[in-house]
């Protein structure tokens, strides 16, 4: 108890009064009631699903923060035969990143590929950042910048 901030120590002495739990483990337990609010895994899933790409955002940066927002979601289905938890957390990542792709032409090429359905994560990423790098370089060879943006285009002159 010695540990907690004065709040907390306050709150557990009205909620347990003086007794409390008499092991380590209880009374951690009883210190997480009151300190930790729970949050609706439904609304971190629901914020997983819009998730999208933004503008000029590596695809290796989205990635990371559809893993991290899907890492507390705890995509994982018990095995009716063996009771085991089976993970499925790389596959809602996947189709997540598919869907938020910013650019319209990379996420259709994605979807084209025969082996999409086979893809690991680590294949997409690269596969989707060669596009990136292909699309940026396109972009330069024209004239313009990675960008492609009109004001950022080098001007030429007119004689």
């Amino acid at each position: 108890m010695e540990c907690c901030c004065e709040q907390v120590r306050r709150d557990h002495h009205r909620n347990f009064g003086s007794k409390g739990a008499t092991t380590e483990a209880d009374r951690l337990k009883e210190i997480k009631q009151l300190a930790v609010r729970k949050k609706n895994r439904a609304v971190n899933r629901v914020n997983l699903g819009v998730m999208k790409q933004d503008r000029g955002e590596p695809v290796r940066k989205f990635a990371g923060r559809v893993r991290s927002l899907a890492a507390v979601n705890e995509y994982a289905v018990k095995c009716a035969t063996c009771k085991v938890d089976v993970p499925y957390m790389e596959e809602v990542i996947i189709d997540q990143i598919i869907k938020g792709l910013a650019n319209k032409e990379i996420q259709t090429d994605v979807l084209s590929l025969n082996e999409t359905d086979v893809m690991t994560l680590d294949k997409l990423l690269v596969f989707v950042e060669g596009k990136e790098s292909g699309q940026a370089s396109q972009g330069m060879m024209a004239g313009g910048t990675a960008t492609g943006n009109a004001a950022d285009q080098v001007k030429k002159c007119g004689y």
